[in-house]
C-alpha cells in the first residue's frame, strides 16, 4: 500500500511537471518570437541610424563649407573681412513648403553676402581682387531705405495667399532688410491665374513651387530638388540632426527591450531544461 501511495504521488508530480513543461514551452515560443521580432526592428533602426548619420554629416559639411556657392563667396566667408554678416539666405528661416517660393523670389540673391556698411563692401572688393576671383553679390545694410520708403506687395483679386514675407522668420535686427527685399513679392496659389490675366499683373509674384513673375519676365520652376536649394540649407541640417537624435533614442529603447527579451528567453530556456530534467528523473521510479 505504501508503494502504491508513492507511485500515485510520483504520478501526480509528473502530471504537474508535464503541465509546467507545456506552459514553459508555450512561453518560450512566445519569447523566441518576441526576441526575433525585436532583433529585426533593431537591425532596421540601426541601418536607418547609419544612413541618417551620413545624411546629417553631409548636410553639416555642406553648411560649414558653403557647398554649392561660388568660389568668391566661399573665399569671402572663409576669410571674412570686418563687417561681413554672412549669407543672406542664412538670415532667413522660411516656413516648410515655401522654400522654392523664397528661392525664386531671391533669384541670384540666394548667393548674396550681407555686410554692414560701405567700408565692409570695399574690404570685400579688396579680397576678391587679391585672390583674382570673379565678383560676388553683396547687400549692404546701411543701404536699406527708411521704413516709410519700403515697397509694398501688390494685390490680386483671386488666388493671392498674402505676402511672401509672411512665411519667412528672421532676426528683428534685419527686419528692414527683409522687408526691403521681400516686400514687393506676393504669393499666388498657381501661376495659371497670372498667365490668364491681360494685361499681365502688376508687381512681383511667386508660387509655392517656384514659378515667378517679376513684372517683366516669367520664370517657370519646372522640376527642382528641394534638397539642392540654397534656401533653407541650415534648416535641413538641423532637421536631419533632430531626426538622427530621434532615431538614436528609438535605437536605445529597442536595444533595452531586446536585452530584456534576450534575458527572458535565456531564463525560460533554463527553466525548460530544469523541468525536463525533473520529468526524466521521475520516469525510472514510475516504471518500477
Amino acid at each position: 500500500q505504501h508503494v502504491e501511495q508513492e507511485r500515485t504521488a510520483l504520478g501526480q508530480r509528473k502530471d504537474t511537471l508535464d503541465t509546467q513543461l507545456t506552459s514553459v514551452k508555450r512561453a518560450l515560443n512566445q519569447a523566441q518570437a518576441d526576441r526575433h521580432e525585436l532583433l529585426g526592428r533593431l537591425n532596421q533602426v540601426r541601418e536607418r541610424v547609419v544612413n541618417q548619420r551620413a545624411k546629417a554629416q553631409l548636410l553639416e559639411d555642406a553648411w560649414q563649407r558653403y557647398e554649392g556657392f561660388p568660389d568668391a563667396v566661399k573665399t569671402l566667408l572663409a576669410n571674412a573681412p570686418e563687417g561681413v554678416v554672412g549669407l543672406l539666405v542664412d538670415l532667413l528661416e522660411v516656413q516648410a513648403g515655401y522654400e522654392q517660393a523664397l528661392d525664386a523670389a531671391l533669384g541670384s540673391l540666394t548667393s548674396a553676402i550681407v555686410v554692414r556698411d560701405r567700408h565692409a563692401l570695399e574690404r570685400c572688393r579688396e579680397v576678391l581682387v587679391s585672390h583674382a576671383l570673379e565678383g560676388a553679390q553683396v547687400v549692404v545694410l546701411s543701404d536699406v531705405p527708411a521704413q516709410r520708403s519700403l515697397p509694398r506687395a501688390p494685390s490680386l483679386r483671386e488666388g493671392a495667399l498674402g505676402t511672401l514675407g509672411q512665411f519667412v522668420r528672421h532676426d528683428p535686427a534685419y527686419r528692414g532688410l527683409i522687408e526691403w527685399l521681400l516686400g514687393p513679392w506676393g504669393l499666388v496659389d498657381e501661376i495659371k491665374r497670372l498667365v490668364a490675366l491681360t494685361p499681365p499683373p502688376e508687381g512681383h509674384w511667386v508660387t509655392r513651387s517656384g514659378d515667378r513673375w517679376d513684372g517683366t519676365t516669367w520664370q517657370l520652376a519646372g522640376s527642382r530638388s528641394r534638397d539642392s536649394a540654397r534656401v533653407g540649407r541650415k534648416q535641413r541640417w538641423e532637421h536631419a540632426r533632430q531626426e538622427l537624435t530621434s532615431l538614436e533614442q528609438e535605437l536605445q529603447t529597442l536595444q533595452t527591450a531586446w536585452q530584456q527579451a534576450e534575458a527572458q528567453w535565456q531564463s525560460l530556456v533554463t527553466q525548460e531544461e530544469r523541468t525536463r530534467q525533473d520529468v526524466e528523473w521521475l520516469l525510472p521510479s514510475l516504471s518500477k
